[in-house]
């Protein structure tokens, strides 16, 4: 099955907090739309500068946290945004925000800085990911089980290469909520939070 048509939304009573995960459609991991995508989500939500980790943790203070993530598979991937709303904040606000800090991107490319601090924290996170001898080896054998041995140098030199424009058009392309999503929320049991 392919990617919903629209916005598509599923909530769950169950656990304490309310919690969000947004899931829109992504390019497969050979496109090299999937190097650019996944740089992209490092400037929205790597690290404690990234634009979601502020605007919702720490000067929103709405969230505990926020995550974003990429699938990376033969087929058509998958954007992953999580979080976990704070007690006494309305899910609806933090939905909002996610959504405006998307409309952002698509509006306007992030800034040369923004994308230089986002290079250098995918970097880290695959240096740290990569210490070990069976960590190299489980890279191998995915690369040459789902691509070949080269994929992971494509999609680097395709990080390394990707400026603004490309970012801007891969943002307008796959960020784009109201085209294509599942916005899953888990609230409490004891019916706070409406989740729309």
């Amino acid at each position: 099955p392919g990617a919903p048509a629209g916005m598509v939304r599923r909530v769950r009573r169950q656990g304490e907090l309310p919690r969000l995960l947004l899931a829109l459609p992504a390019p497969p991991a050979a496109m090299p739309e999937h190097a650019r995508l996944r740089l992209l989500l490092a400037v929205l939500g790597s690290g404690r500068r990234s634009r979601l980790h502020r605007a919702l943790v720490d000067e929103g203070e709405l969230c505990a946290w926020v995550s974003c993530d990429l699938t990376e598979t033969a087929a058509a991937g998958t954007v992953l945004i999580a979080a976990e709303v704070l007690p006494g904040v309305e899910p609806q606000r933090v939905e909002e925000e996610i959504f405006d800090r998307l409309r952002r991107l698509i509006a306007a490319p992030p800034s040369a800085a923004e994308i230089a601090r986002a290079r250098r924290l995918l970097q880290a996170d695959w240096a740290f990911a990569h210490e070990r001898v069976h960590q190299q080896a489980t890279e191998i054998a995915l690369a040459l089980a789902l691509f070949d041995l080269e994929q992971p140098a494509r999609q680097w030199a395709e990080i390394l290469a990707a400026g603004r424009e490309e970012l801007h058009e891969v943002a307008a392309r796959f960020l784009r909520v109201e085209d294509a999503a599942v916005v899953g929320w888990s609230l409490p049991r004891d019916g706070g939070g409406d989740g729309r």
